[in-house]
């Protein structure tokens, strides 16, 4: 067992950095006063109501409204990649319909609905899925947390991922370890 004491996705002094932080060390407090000082990269949105459900599901797709403007110029995957990263919804639960799964299922359907994305028959794979690894592939080169977009840009499609060293690498789907679809995260 190891513990891991430094993020390479946000500085410790970004909100997400603090909030990340009080909520490993279980401190409540902490927690509410990160919201508190008004960070620009974080937002609280309780969901206490199917109305707020909705409404945050709608800020979602504007939130996502770049990525999305980028999907359907088919631009390059390292900008596509950039657009994607500019946004991120994160949710305390995994399971049920307020948890994650039940959020990336919903945000799917919202995105089918508004065209904004074109699911395929017979795959759950489609143009501009986004994926985060959940178990290291060292081979691979690809980790837990590692986020992916699915493209096709003239080979099938393939999931791009940004590298470390700046690079870009794309991998079939069938090659890839353990992932969930990332509309939606858990962040952890």
């Amino acid at each position: 067992m190891c513990l891991l004491r430094t993020s390479y996705r946000f500085g410790s002094d970004s909100g997400i950095g603090q909030l990340a932080s009080a909520v490993n060390r279980g401190d409540k407090k902490a927690v509410a006063n990160v919201f508190a000082r008004g960070f620009s990269d974080i937002e609280l949105k309780p969901l206490r109501t199917t109305d707020d459900y909705g409404a945050m599901l709608d800020d979602a797709r504007a939130g996502y409204g770049h990525y999305l403007q980028l999907l359907r110029e088919q631009a390059e995957p390292a900008v596509i990649l950039a657009a994607f990263g500019e946004y991120q919804l994160l949710c305390a639960l995994r399971e049920g319909p307020w948890g994650v799964a039940g959020l990336n299922t919903q945000f799917e359907q919202i995105l089918t609905r508004h065209r904004q994305i074109v699911p395929q028959r017979h795959s759950r794979w489609y143009e501009g899925r986004p994926v985060m690894i959940t178990r290291n592939d060292s081979a691979l080169g690809l980790f837990n947390g590692d986020i992916g977009i699915a493209l096709d840009r003239g080979q099938g499609t393939r999931v791009w991922f940004p590298m470390p060293d700046g690079t870009i690498k794309s991998v079939q789907p069938s090659r890839l370890p353990e992932h969930d679809t990332a509309w939606v995260h858990d962040g952890a």
